[in-house]
């Protein structure tokens, strides 16, 4: 080999490494360019009943909506103004449907069983790369839930504008219809007459404005009810 097609080869390596270190760049740059897409964040007060004469406990969901990239984002950050409560999780929720999908967390407590401050909100998102985006939430609900009773929920949400929803869940747990509480599902007997296959119910009430929502007890499909 002379000495020319040596001084080519070791040409072409140095630009082949450094073809490669460009592109690899020009990745990095591109991924840090591309951040995630969020919008319309949403704060909901979740009121969860274990019986019908107990009164409930309380936790807080948040919500935004992911335009895109949403798998980006690694944790959240909650921050209540005027005080100095801070929540934090890394385990998030991803729902979606065929139009939208939400990012968040639904299992924000507060300490000593207190009540969730009215106000503002702060929601602060990092990504795996440590860029951080934030959002505020002004969040307005009827903290006459906190002392509610199951059989006082209706007229607080009928107050509220509520709505009366309806889960009916199969034997594997799964989750085989979702929407109103309509008539013929105002019984279990009626439940079994549409979903033969169903094994428990749960009622569920949200508030007009999505700021609160009351998860009723699991009750079993008896057809004989």
């Amino acid at each position: 080999m002379n000495i020319f097609s040596t001084v080519k080869k070791k040409l072409f390596l140095s630009a082949t490494i450094v073809m490669g270190l460009i592109l690899f760049i020009c990745s990095i740059c591109s991924c840090s360019n591309n951040a995630p897409q969020l919008r319309e964040a949403n704060l909901t007060v979740i009121f969860d009943y274990k019986s019908k004469d107990s009164l409930p406990t309380a936790r807080m969901g948040v919500f935004v909506e992911a335009v895109s990239n949403q798998k980006r984002i690694d944790s959240l950050k909650v921050f209540a103004k005027g005080s100095d409560l801070i929540w934090e999780s890394n385990n998030l929720l991803l729902a979606e449907n065929e139009e939208q999908k939400y990012l968040g967390c639904v299992n924000l407590v507060m300490p000593q069983n207190q009540e969730f401050p009215a106000g503002e909100y702060t929601i602060e998102f990092q990504q795996y790369d440590e860029e951080k985006t934030e959002m505020k939430y002004v969040l307005s609900y009827d903290k006459s839930f906190y002392n509610a009773k199951t059989e006082q929920v209706a007229s607080l949400m009928n107050k509220n504008m509520g709505s009366r929803m309806l889960k009916i869940f199969d034997a594997d747990k799964k989750v085989i219809y979702y929407g109103p509480r309509t008539y013929e599902f105002s019984t279990a007997r009626g439940i079994w007459n549409v979903y033969s296959q169903a094994k428990e119910f749960q009622e569920i009430w949200i508030s007009g404005n999505k700021s609160v929502i009351c998860n009723f007890p699991i009750e079993k499909v008896e057809p004989g009810v």
